[in-house]
């Protein structure tokens, strides 16, 4: 009796339509962890697990010069979400024996405000340790408490602006020597 009930209300959320504001910041957030806090960021990595789960490649860039080194960056986008689709971001950058290793999420539908009262719960990251506006007066940059060593976590949003959006992500960085 008690599938019978569970399959019922699953069906019934299936079929309500769009995710409400919460539901859509809780399965980014949900996203977020599945995809780049499993482990410190591994661009191979997460490429390789985008590909086995044939994941739209939106964009994929990739470059490598004297001044900036090697860098490689893709897109791709999670279209079968329930809550709605979103964009999983990746990218390396090597230069001169110093890495940048980036993993993240962003979906221009989410409610800045609500993604961050919901990160900030002791259960997800916990407090932020600092919030700027950028430099334009466009976003709000919030970083969170990494659970890796040589990583910062950042959400951007468009608050300031009261504009919808957000971009979440992890970045290490890895200097020669360290």
């Amino acid at each position: 009796m008690r599938a019978v009930l569970a399959i019922a209300a699953v069906s019934a959320l299936l079929a309500a339509g769009p995710a409400s504001a919460a539901e859509r910041e809780y399965a980014l957030a949900a996203a977020f962890k599945s995809w780049c806090l499993g482990a410190s960021p591994d661009f191979k990595a997460l490429d390789a697990r985008a590909a086995a789960r044939k994941l739209t490649v939106e964009n994929d860039d990739k470059t490598d010069t004297q001044a900036e080194g090697a860098v490689e960056t893709k897109v791709w986008e999670v279209a079968d979400d329930p809550s709605g689709a979103y964009a999983l971001t990746g990218g390396t950058v090597l230069n001169h024996g110093k890495r940048v290793t980036i993993c993240g999420v962003a979906a221009p539908d989410a409610s800045g405000k609500d993604m961050m009262e919901l990160l900030s719960q002791p259960e997800q990251l916990g407090p932020p340790v600092g919030q700027r506006e950028s430099d334009d007066g466009v976003q709000r940059i919030t970083e969170f408490k990494a659970p890796f060593a040589h990583t910062t976590i950042l959400l951007a949003d468009g608050t300031p602006q009261s504009a919808l959006g957000i971009i979440l992500n992890i970045t290490e960085v890895r200097e020669p020597g360290r």
